[in-house]
């Protein structure tokens, strides 16, 4: 007994171009959720001087790897206690929750785009 699948090849064809093609969009994604999540962080850290928000930075270290800091300035050595409290002051988180939004986000874009993508094939 045998069968033939017709469009197999071009299916297999097409599947291998599939990563090439989605590694520029999913680093699109990247680079946006990490400027979305710069730039929440901000809103939601206290201001006394600025210098916190002023700190808060999202940089790229390779196409798949972006990297979101506070104190990347070294004008906000302050910026743990700020997120963590001590035990003389509560915690106001900032830079976690607005981590943690963000990668719903990433998420769902992700989704839609592998989506997008496969109903496509």
């Amino acid at each position: 007994m045998s069968s033939n699948v017709k469009g197999l090849e071009k299916l297999l064809r097409t599947l291998e171009r599939v990563p090439k093609e989605l590694e520029g969009d999913v680093e699109g994604i990247l680079q946006a959720v990490g400027q979305t999540i710069e730039g929440d962080a901000k809103q939601k850290a206290p201001i006394y001087t600025g210098k916190l928000r002023q700190s808060i930075k999202s940089e790229r270290i390779d196409n798949k790897t972006y990297r979101i800091r506070a104190n990347a300035t070294g004008l906000a050595p302050y910026a743990i206690f700020v997120e963590f409290g001590t035990r003389f002051m509560r915690a106001r988180p900032f830079l976690f929750p607005a981590f943690f939004s963000g990668r719903q986000r990433f998420t769902k874009a992700l989704e839609k785009l592998l989506g997008n993508t496969f109903s496509r094939i």
